[in-house]
């Protein structure tokens, strides 16, 4: 996967009288940003374990409900000096631990680390966040801020049924 970014860096990477020059930011963006939706996202819709015990959606529909819904509560909102980018699971939703596994080996989501103290949040609890690898395709700045429980994402369904991190999924 880094191999991948970096020759795709190094084949775009401008030389001058043998010298590297550097690289324009939106040339750098477009680059990660091709890597994020061209290879990244294909690893989580392939993923082998894409279904989830107990719960109707696969993986990467629930990624994506995640990814949509950091994006509208930091980018479409009104601003908010405080708002979320992590999540965490209640202990009665059991039924979302499974998800928590597949998609931490999936690389889809990370675990934060328990030494961080999270606001609103007992130590008891694992607290996550999506892969920064997906953070392009929605448009999250990488930025730590407050969690919120899954169950909560999920509930706040978008009116928008699109997928944004399969755009042409529903043409298939």
């Amino acid at each position: 996967m880094v191999a991948h970014l970096v020759s795709e860096f190094i084949d775009k990477v401008p030389f001058k009288n043998g010298t590297v020059q550097e690289m324009a930011i939106p040339l750098q963006s477009r680059l990660i940003y091709s890597f994020s939706k061209d290879y990244f996202n294909k690893r989580i819709l392939n993923y082998p374990q894409n279904e989830i015990q107990n719960n109707k959606d696969l993986l990467y529909e629930i990624i994506d409900k995640i990814g949509k819904y950091f994006y509208s509560k930091i980018v479409l909102e009104d601003f908010n000096p405080d708002p979320y980018i992590f999540f965490y699971v209640n202990p009665e939703e059991k039924d979302l631990i499974n998800f928590i596994e597949i998609g931490l080996e999936a690389g889809a989501i990370f675990k934060i680390e328990t030494e961080i103290g999270i606001k609103g949040v007992r130590r008891t609890q694992n607290v996550y966040r999506l892969s920064y690898s997906l953070y392009p395709i929605y448009k999250l700045p990488k930025v730590d801020y407050n969690p919120i429980p899954l169950s909560r994402i999920l509930k706040e369904n978008n009116t928008d049924n699109s997928c944004y991190l399969f755009p042409n999924l529903n043409e298939i």
